[in-house]
């Protein structure tokens, strides 16, 4: 598939690296020289203006952001918009707020043309998707994404935004599940008990501990309540 990375710095380099080994030819759009010689290692790669980018993809195109502060995002969709044609796909993986997904969304939706919101989750070198936005141009992206994740690790979470969204509650439950580690060894050092517990010790037993409870589905219902300010408030 032909791509565009339409941004600078390590997380582009690294998006475009990965999808030159998985075969796919790739349009730089931001990255400079020395990433561009770095990358022409692992397969063809070309060099775009912004404007340019456009005339030399293939079409439907596909336009891939992967850090894009917001201002930056919506500048460059001001100079694309008049190019962008039917079945044309922004893709954006960066820490976008999920309501900027919706708005961007339909603006692309008066062209014919879509947003795929991807919120990205890295386990060592592996990751995984989880995709918000029209379900028929993630259909037809799905191939992409799963080149780039291992096996089962690609989801469609629902409409634009939906991606993002996903990705925030999981940093939100992530670090809900840190403090409350944190607060229950706390406990244990300060008790009278002297429990030698590791942490996968921790996680063993409380996972054996909680099995068939009624009480183990308490959590998930909890934090998600408790996320909600991280994921419906707009970023500084």
């Amino acid at each position: 598939m032909h791509v565009a990375v339409m941004t600078g710095g390590l997380e582009s380099e690294d998006l475009a690296r990965r999808l030159l080994k998985a075969g796919h030819r790739v349009l730089a759009c931001a990255l400079d020289d020395e990433a561009l010689e770095r990358l022409a290692h692992h397969g063809r790669i070309e060099r775009a203006s912004l404007e340019s980018v456009p005339a030399k993809l293939s079409r439907p195109r596909v336009l891939w952001f992967a850090t894009t502060p917001a201002r930056e995002f919506d500048a460059a969709l001001d100079k694309l918009e008049g190019s962008l044609a039917k079945d044309d796909t922004l893709v954006d993986s960066g820490n976008t707020f999920y309501e900027d997904d919706l708005c961007r969304a339909k603006r692309l939706e008066r062209r014919g043309a879509f947003l795929l919101d991807a919120g990205v989750f890295k386990e060592g070198y592996r990751l995984s998707f989880a995709v918000g936005g029209d379900f028929a141009a993630f259909e037809f992206l799905r191939p992409l994404f799963e080149s780039l994740a291992f096996r089962g690790g690609v989801c469609h979470c629902g409409g634009p935004g939906a991606g993002h969204f996903v990705r925030s509650l999981h940093e939100r439950t992530e670090h809900l599940l840190r403090m409350a580690y944190h607060d229950a060894r706390e406990c244990i050092e300060a008790s009278p008990y002297k429990v030698d517990l590791g942490f996968s010790e921790f996680l063993l037993f409380t996972q054996r501990y909680c099995k068939g409870q009624p009480c183990a589905d308490l959590p998930l219902e909890g934090l998600a309540a408790m996320a909600a300010p991280s994921v419906t408030s707009r970023p500084d």
